[in-house]
């Protein structure tokens, strides 16, 4: 149990993530690193993972109380993917001639590397992502969308990290980029499970059920980035000009 405490102790959902599955090579399928594995797989929205890992340990767990605990998870990864295939199977496609209302647009904004803790080494550990990114087309996408923002647009940061960020969601100091594979950046697929299953906001609206995303990147490969995470799900355009 020690052992586990210390892989979910580190900062990285990659770094536990690898840590539990050495936990795994030594000590063969043990319920409880099975189920840790599978918590840390639902948490970034990989969840044909999750639910492998949680079914393996319901069937390792000896005690019924952990034996439960895991099937309960399971039943909660099952029902999301169940509802995500069949919202796939049903969900219409917007028509060009479709009337698109506020509800229905997503901006979306790529982080920077510059942030508030290069400006100020003594800020908080932790500061809202809208506060934290200090980059000139960050700062500049910022004075476009406040005025949308208060009549209800939403908007998300797509960090390299993190994925779809909302804005009031606290991040801390890291340097991880698109553009460097060994920096450890999010994956295509997890960006696609983060759209297709993931909620945001107070009102837990999906991120499927956008019809528009308007995504404002200085940086080519941050627009594909969500170009492919919306494929078949949304249009995607990708603003030059910000009064658009």
């Amino acid at each position: 149990m020690n052992r586990i405490r210390g892989c979910k102790r580190l900062l990285t959902s990659k770094d536990r993530i690898e840590c539990l599955k050495d936990l795994l090579k030594e000590f063969g399928e043990d319920g409880m690193i099975l189920y840790e594995l599978g918590s840390e797989y639902e948490g970034i929205g990989e969840y044909e993972n999750a639910l492998n890992f949680y079914n393996r340990a319901k069937e390792k767990f000896p005690l019924r109380k952990y034996q439960m605990m895991a099937l309960e998870a399971a039943e909660r990864v099952g029902r999301l993917l169940d509802e995500f295939r069949e919202s796939m199977r049903t969900k219409p496609q917007p028509a060009p001639s479709q009337i698109t209302t506020r509800e229905d647009i997503l901006y979306v904004v790529n982080c920077t590397k510059k942030k508030v803790w290069n400006e100020y080494p003594n800020a908080p550990p932790y500061v809202p992502a809208r506060f934290a990114y200090k980059g000139k087309s960050f700062l500049k996408f910022l004075s476009f969308i406040k005025p949308k923002e208060k009549q209800g647009v939403r908007w998300l940061i797509l960090s390299a990290k993190y994925g779809f960020l909302e804005p009031w969601h606290p991040i801390s100091d890291y340097n991880v980029s698109f553009n460097d594979p060994n920096s450890g950046p999010i994956s295509d697929e997890t960006l696609r499970k983060q759209v297709s299953y993931q909620k945001r906001w107070r009102d837990k609206k999906p991120l499927k059920d956008f019809v528009k995303v308007f995504v404002y990147a200085e940086n080519d490969v941050y627009y594909e980035k969500v170009l492919k995470a919306y494929e078949g799900i949304a249009e995607v355009k990708r603003l030059y000009d910000l009064e658009e």
